[in-house]
């Protein structure tokens, strides 16, 4: 196996670790190998790297069965920040959540008529105000998510809002130009 191969297991099995730490924590690496499957060598060394990424920390022991007490592990909700962006026909609102999709702040702004121009200028203000209020973490802002009413098409252009009358805006591109981060756009 080349070593294109073996990066690529190493992230599928880290994959399938953080989901079940996810679904299952506060959760023990013996109970990871059991319920994934991985041999108990394979979820340490992934577990490790997962702990150096910070997207994974022990909260100490658990009760014993026997053996050794178990190390207990659970998901990093606050290594990184998502936004969610809710546009309506006169209102924007915001949230900033931690990666749990606990909301951490929120924000809400009232749009007069306006061109869309305006809209996204409004817009990015309320997103900066969003990103002042996140506390420090290791992976910050990871993406922003926008739900608008109206078209969105399949590459996320704003094809036509009935309320704002918006045709053809690519707000995708600006929005991922001034903030470098991910940005999903729907209905």
């Amino acid at each position: 196996m080349d070593i294109a191969d073996q990066n690529f297991v190493k992230k599928i099995n880290q994959k399938l670790l953080l989901k079940e730490i996810l679904q299952h924590a506060p959760i023990s690496r013996a109970k990871l190998s059991e319920r994934t499957g991985l041999n108990k060598s394979t979820v340490s060394s992934q577990v490790s790297t997962l702990m150096k990424e910070h997207l994974v920390y022990e909260i100490g022991q658990g009760e014993s069965s026997g053996g050794r007490r178990p190390v207990l592990l659970m998901f990093n909700k606050r290594a990184g920040c998502s936004i969610g962006i809710d546009v309506g026909v006169d209102y924007v609102n915001g949230i900033l959540t931690d990666l749990e999709g606990s909301i951490l702040y929120e924000e809400q702004i009232k749009l007069p008529p306006s061109s869309p121009e305006v809209t996204i200028r409004k817009l990015i203000e309320l997103i900066q105000q969003l990103i002042s209020q996140m506390p420090s973490s290791p992976y910050g802002l990871i993406g922003i998510g926008l739900c608008i009413h109206g078209l969105v098409d399949a590459g996320e252009q704003i094809v036509f809002t009935p309320h704002s009358k918006w045709k053809n805006v690519d707000l995708k591109t600006t929005l991922q130009e001034t903030f470098q981060v991910p940005i999903f756009i729907e209905n």
